[in-house]
């Protein structure tokens, strides 16, 4: 049932100022909310949107599918992410292809210039042509991997054009070479224990990021048959990374929106953010006041998009508790917490007044 009247929400706890605040939530032009005017919800926290600046999403055509803005939405994820290979951009400009994703909302959604382990030759002198253009209407990073041929002399390129390298190293080996490289700004994606950890931070200008997946414990069975790179290590790996995460800025979900016929690396994780926050602030030293910076102003901070990030809420059950089962059409392959209970659900996302109620 649909209405075009705003839901009062009444008696909302703020749990990091201890505060309690009405919360209205009007819905967006041709969304539904609930039927009732004024509901009480002092069982309720009003927390900021979550931004997981680590989703990939097929967009054709400049579109987003139905189920991808679900996946975000359902994980409390109202800024979003999603890698956008350089080579697609040549039909237009970035700034074309910019103003597209900048009509997005619910969630916001931003492209990270990306550079495929294949295809990259001719990217060189492609993003240094087309620098200011980028700094000016795309967020100042860009993604490469180690297993790219050209990896060094686009990397050297990146800089050169005055962006931010981020960066997923396949082995040990490329993870010493980058540390050794010097350069502009670094950005090293999936820290899987304290020591990788200490290795990327000895290079200077540099931080690093980690996952749910690496943080949560995850059954080794399911573990084991992941279809996900770096693998889930498990212990003494996880306890090592949660002893030091206060020196990683940002958690994102790696989550990868699954195709049919999806045959590449990473787990279907959008829906489970929240969730899987809420769970590990029981086991993170300083709780969620540690934790929802890295969920929120770190990304923004590490991909340099927090000037342009809409304001956004969430209202949130805490107390809400389910056993992960898989989804529809989840393959057990991607799904790492099968089995295990996540704490807390998003009941409603809220972004520049407008609220969807879920």
């Amino acid at each position: 049932m649909s209405s075009d009247r705003p839901l009062v929400v009444t008696d909302v706890l703020d749990p990091r100022s201890g505060e309690r605040v009405d919360v209205t939530v009007a819905p967006p032009e041709g969304w539904p909310t609930a039927s009732a005017e004024r509901v009480e919800g002092s069982h309720l926290w009003l927390l900021p949107g979550l931004y997981d600046a680590d989703q990939h999403w097929p967009v054709p055509d400049f579109g987003i599918r139905a189920s991808d803005r679900w996946r975000s939405l359902v994980g409390g994820s109202l800024h979003v992410n999603t890698a956008y290979s350089w080579d697609r951009i040549a039909p237009s400009t970035p700034a074309e292809v910019a103003a597209a994703f900048d009509r997005l909302r619910f969630p916001q959604v931003f492209p990270v210039l990306s550079v495929p382990d294949e295809g990259s030759e001719g990217f060189a002198d492609w993003v240094v042509a087309h620098a200011s253009e980028l700094l000016e209407t795309w967020p100042p990073v860009c993604k490469l991997y180690s297993a790219d041929p050209f990896f060094e002399r686009n990397m050297e390129a990146v800089w050169q054009a005055g962006l931010k390298v981020i960066v997923y190293c396949y082995d040990d080996e490329a993870v010493d070479k980058v540390v050794a490289t010097g350069g502009g700004p670094l950005h090293f994606r999936h820290a899987t224990s304290e020591e990788l950890l200490e290795r990327m931070l000895s290079r200077p200008d540099t931080t690093v990021q980690t996952s749910p997946h690496f943080l949560l414990e995850v059954d080794p069975e399911q573990a084991a048959q992941l279809h996900v790179l770096p693998p889930v290590p498990g212990e003494p790996d996880r306890s090592s990374l949660i002893s030091v995460l206060d020196r990683v800025p940002m958690i994102g979900t790696d989550h990868n929106a699954p195709l049919l016929g999806n045959e590449g690396p990473g787990l279907d994780v959008a829906t489970s953010l929240l969730p899987a926050i809420v769970t590990l602030a029981d086991e993170v030293p300083g709780g969620l006041d540690a934790l929802l910076p890295k969920v929120t102003s770190g990304p923004a901070e590490v991909f340099g998009t927090t000037d342009r990030l809409v304001p956004s809420q969430l209202l949130v059950d805490p107390a809400w508790e389910r056993t992960i089962a898989l989804e529809p059409d989840q393959e057990s392959r991607r799904a790492p917490y099968v089995g295990r209970t996540l704490r807390g659900t998003v009941v409603a996302a809220i972004t520049e007044g407008a609220g969807v109620v879920m």
